[in-house]
């Protein structure tokens, strides 16, 4: 086979995979886990159409000082609102805005 093979993921994107990773047109996990990780960057990211910030796992975690192993105890105890795309999930600004203000507390002094 002569060429590049390519793996379309959206927005008319392709990355190519070097020849050496395809075995009889099947594509290898490595490559596709390289591609999922350019995908999560990308999304990373990505503003929604409102125009507002959108934060990843890491990026949310980071933000609020905590695991992500506590984002996803949030998520599963259905606490906070997350858009998920296959493995991405994305939070949006407002989603953080709405949680944070659910949970605050009032200092009574």
């Amino acid at each position: 086979m002569s060429g590049k093979k390519k793996i379309h993921f959206g927005h008319n994107e392709a990355a190519p995979i070097p020849e050496t990773e395809l075995e009889t047109d099947e594509v290898t996990l490595q490559s596709v886990y390289r591609e999922l990780t350019q995908l999560k960057s990308y999304l990373a990211g990505f503003k929604l159409l409102t125009g507002k910030r959108t934060f990843n796992n890491k990026t949310l975690s980071e933000y609020l000082g905590i695991s992500t192993r506590t984002l996803q105890n949030w998520r599963d105890a259905g606490m906070i609102s997350f858009t998920q795309i296959k493995e991405v999930i994305i939070y949006s600004e407002e989603d953080v805005e709405a949680f944070l203000k659910k949970h605050k507390r009032v200092a009574f002094r």
